[in-house]
């Protein structure tokens, strides 16, 4: 069998063809693999990684007339697009959120002057969440589920 020139680009077309192919197939797999991956390596940073924040803005510069985005990376960045207001407690020593994908509450305490690190509150697990809102006395938080 002689190898053509015409022959290697078929071959090779067909090749590409059919990688093109699978790839288009797989492409939610692929997706979500890649995202799962993503969320693997964040959760693995070392949690010494988690800057000190303190202070009644949590960290912040505290808000003036131009709208800024809050603890970028933490309550809003490109990983979790999509964020409810967030609920300070009439004391101003809780915060809780809401994001989407999948649906979670997260919280952060303020504990000797600092702020610990965001995670998932612990009477969400396992429920899809969001939206949480302090009652006025701030004994009670409210949540859609």
């Amino acid at each position: 069998m002689k190898l053509t020139k015409e022959k290697i680009n078929s071959v090779i077309n067909n090749l590409m063809r059919n990688i093109v192919k699978t790839i288009r197939s797989n492409l939610p797999v692929l997706i979500l693999l890649f995202l799962s991956l993503c969320g693997f390596l964040r959760a693995q940073q070392n949690p010494t990684d988690f800057p000190v924040l303190s202070g009644p803005c949590v960290g912040q510069k505290p808000p003036g007339y131009i709208p800024q985005v809050f603890m970028p990376g933490f309550v809003s960045s490109n990983r979790i697009p999509k964020h409810s207001a967030l609920s300070f407690s009439p004391d101003g020593k809780e915060v809780y959120w809401s994001v989407a994908n999948p649906f979670a509450i997260y919280f952060m305490k303020l504990e000797n002057g600092n702020w610990t690190k965001p995670q998932v509150a612990p009477f969400t697990k396992g429920l899809e969440c969001s939206s949480p809102a302090f009652s006025p006395d701030g004994k009670k938080l409210y949540f859609a589920s």
